[in-house]
């Protein structure tokens, strides 16, 4: 039986900007858009479009920062199987 996944910001933020969000969403069973949902609700910065593209390309990207929160319930997210929900605490 697959087991929930619990992601802090700060991993999941180094996850988000080392991969395309289409390949990670899959990874989660989300969409691409159902990922950055989840990012957004937690404060968390994604790639802008064409940055992978620019990045392949060999052009200059920057990497936006991970601000600090002082919500707490933002800290820690859950990911369920995929046959389930995505929640967060």
């Amino acid at each position: 039986m697959n087991q929930v996944k619990t992601y802090t910001r700060e991993e999941l933020y180094e996850l988000v900007w080392s991969k395309p969000m289409i390949k990670l969403a899959k990874e989660f069973g989300l969409s691409d858009k159902g990922l950055s949902k989840k990012c957004k609700k937690h404060k968390i910065p994604v790639p802008p479009v064409g940055y992978w593209v620019k990045l392949q390309n060999g052009k200059r990207v920057i990497k936006a920062k991970l601000r600090k929160s002082t919500d707490l319930a933002l800290e820690s997210i859950e990911f369920y199987p995929q046959h389930l929900s995505v929640k967060s605490r």
